[in-house]
């Protein structure tokens, strides 16, 4: 996971703050946090953090079965180990078994 800035405010300072903070938050993708009775209570994230953490949960599935990533890396595995599909390595052997050279040099 990558770090991303974080800077805390607590609720009064926000409010007095909040153009500043909206512009801080759209201009460099940080995250604030705003405090209530010294507690953290909620984050604001840029429209596009959000729009990217949507589109992961929704490629990732909330059910791994419903997945499509996750069922086609089972599926690619089961397949290796089946052998269905080989390496990058098998593939090279097979080709220069067939006189088929891989490295054009």
């Amino acid at each position: 996971m990558a770090y991303v800035k974080q800077n805390r405010y607590a609720i009064a300072e926000a409010r007095n703050k909040l153009s500043d903070l909206v512009a801080e938050v759209e201009g460099t993708n940080e995250r604030i946090t705003i405090t209530k009775h010294g507690k953290d209570a909620v984050v604001m994230i840029s429209r596009t953090d959000l729009e990217e953490m949507e589109a992961t949960i929704d490629l990732l599935g909330a059910d791994d079965e419903r997945s499509v990533v996750l069922r086609a890396l089972r599926q690619a595995e089961a397949d290796l180990a089946s052998g269905k599909i080989g390496t990058l390595d098998d593939l090279a052997e097979s080709l220069k078994r067939r006189g088929i050279t891989t490295n054009p040099e």
